[in-house]
């Protein structure tokens, strides 16, 4: 018997992940708040579109989320015709949308008052790992769902970890992007620097990348500077602000000082009013030039 499985949400990971199932075997159903965003397909298998949440959760076990914010999740499973309506008891919702602790903690109660269970799976990578099988997935959830889960985490996978109740797995991925944010920020600072006293720009980057101050997700993100290539994004900027935002949230209520992680996330809030919240979030070099193009070079006094 065919597995099956409702995937909410089709953005850029959201139809990664969809792609992936497809190529395994999976028959998927999906929905899309942008319903022309909603085709998926994988060699010559197709999703079937839903028009809705909840007609795509109906004749499911299954439900993979993949929603943009707190907001996004809101309405879809629990809006006026939302998903949670028709989950029968017993569903299983693997959760990986980057949302707050505090809501991942609500959704997971309320869920559970309608018999359904909620396994939070935070993804780091990108949409070309989702593809591959080649995500690292931060785990979180009661240890019977989270074993019930483990055929769809270990498809979409590389590598588990295991944290403990809700809300654990959604603190960690935003500590990961405050990291991320805050490196970026510096690259950016350290690149606009170069330029100034002189030093090409790409040569500034490579450097970086290659060196051992980087990392697989920084090295990345150094080319698509280089390249000036932020679009289309595979982490957009506005989804950078939104996870900043929550973390400074998180870290004001744990009392913790945090004044890297302040300064990051005003920088990527900037840019959401400048209009470069679509972009990836290594358009921060844009920003940090000051207009999106190439600042005039300083030459070097001579010593």
């Amino acid at each position: 018997m065919e597995k099956s499985i409702a995937c909410l949400g089709t953005g850029v990971m959201g139809s990664a992940m969809a792609e992936r199932l497809l190529s395994q075997g999976y028959a998927v159903t999906v929905s899309n708040r942008t319903a022309g965003k909603a085709r998926v397909t994988s060699g010559d298998r197709s999703a079937t579109v839903a028009p809705t949440p909840a007609a795509a959760v109906a004749d499911h076990r299954t439900v993979l989320l993949a929603l943009s914010d707190d907001e996004a999740e809101e309405s879809v499973l629990f809006g006026p015709g939302g998903a949670a309506e028709a989950m029968k008891p017993g569903t299983y919702v693997i959760d990986t949308s980057t949302v707050s602790p505090p809501y991942a903690r609500s959704s997971g109660r309320r869920l559970r008052e309608r018999g359904v269970h909620r396994v939070e799976a935070c993804l780091i990578g990108n949409a070309e790992h989702a593809r591959t099988g080649q995500l690292r997935i931060l785990v979180a959830g009661e240890p019977e769902d989270v074993r019930r889960a483990q055929e769809i985490l270990g498809l979409l996978s590389k590598s588990l970890l295991r944290l403990g109740g809700t809300g654990e797995a959604a603190a960690v991925k935003l500590a990961f992007n405050s990291l991320l944010g805050a490196q970026l920020v510096a690259v950016a600072e350290a690149v606009h620097y170069a330029e100034r006293v002189g030093i090409d720009p790409a040569t500034m980057l490579t450097a970086i990348a290659e060196s051992g101050y980087s990392s697989p997700v920084l090295s990345f993100r150094c080319r698509l500077m280089c390249d000036g290539t932020y679009d289309p994004p595979a982490f957009r900027t506005a989804l950078m602000a939104k996870d900043l935002r929550m973390m400074a949230e998180e870290t004001r209520d744990a009392g913790v000082r945090a004044p890297l992680l302040d300064v990051a996330a005003s920088r990527f809030a900037d840019m959401g009013r400048d209009g470069r919240g679509e972009l990836d979030a290594a358009a921060v070099l844009e920003q940090q030039r000051g207009d999106g193009t190439l600042v005039p070079r300083v030459p070097r006094e001579p010593s």
